[in-house]
């Protein structure tokens, strides 16, 4: 699509089928800025737009993310807290608060998001947490709130 500065124009996007799969289907639909032509050179700068917009499509059945916390601990000693996706739609974490479940002290808050398709899975580092037996850890979802209680593995 070839669109004139400052004009606008409706997208409409769809399957050519329906989603027959028991699990939701992802898809990104990539919006790029191509650069103009010049006739001449000029010393400037210019940014180009690129957009990544994730599209999902849902099964006729429904379908849930579900996210499976776990504590591990690198070849270094350091622990990483996992999330684990292993529901059949994905779940955008939104915020995650983790602390001391025995102490009530913060050591790690993240408000990025992270999207967690099925079967895929993200870690976040705890420095910090050396002597921590238990993790308490609160995240904010698409799909909801999480308050629970991970073990480290440390006695």
């Amino acid at each position: 699509i070839t669109m004139a500065p400052g004009a606008q124009q409706f997208i409409r996007i769809g399957l050519r089928k329906p989603n027959a799969a028991n699990l939701e289907l992802s898809y990104r639909l990539i919006l790029e800025e191509l650069p103009a032509k010049r006739q001449e050179e000029v010393a400037e700068i210019r940014t180009l737009l690129r957009i990544s917009i994730p599209v999902f499509a849902k099964p006729k059945a429904k379908t849930t993310p579900r996210v499976i916390w776990s504590v591990n601990q690198t070849a270094e000693g350091k622990l990483r807290l996992r999330a684990e996706n292993i529901g059949a739609a994905h779940i955008q974490i939104r915020s995650l608060k983790v602390s001391d479940a025995h102490e009530a002290k913060l050591h790690l808050t993240s408000t990025i998001p992270v999207y967690l398709l099925q079967t895929q899975a993200h870690e976040w580092p705890l420095d910090g947490f050396e002597k921590v037996t238990d993790v308490q850890l609160e995240a904010t979802s698409d799909a909801g709130d999480e308050r629970t209680v991970v073990k480290t593995g440390k006695n």
